[in-house]
């Protein structure tokens, strides 16, 4: 049985290989960003965990799809009944 020690040894080793891949591979396709380079190597130390933005939806839209969606209830009870 491993030890949380031996699993934490082989996951920064993994995590090296890693980095090591992604800068060859940035080398022969084009580097990233300095910004992208530093969200990527945030994001590993879980330092940076977002959420995607939410898209925001104005009130009359709201309003629309309220209506449609009544309007539907309103044809499947009438068709249940």
């Amino acid at each position: 049985m491993t030890t949380i020690a031996q699993l934490v040894n082989d996951l920064k080793v993994d995590r090296d290989r890693l980095e090591k891949a992604i800068d060859v591979l940035s080398q022969l396709y084009g580097s990233p960003s300095p910004e992208a380079k530093q969200k990527l190597a945030k994001s590993w130390d879980g330092l940076l965990v977002r959420k995607p933005a939410r898209r925001k939806m104005s009130p009359e839209a709201k309003a629309r799809i309220a209506a449609a969606q009544r309007k539907r209830w309103a044809k499947w009870r009438k068709e249940a009944k």
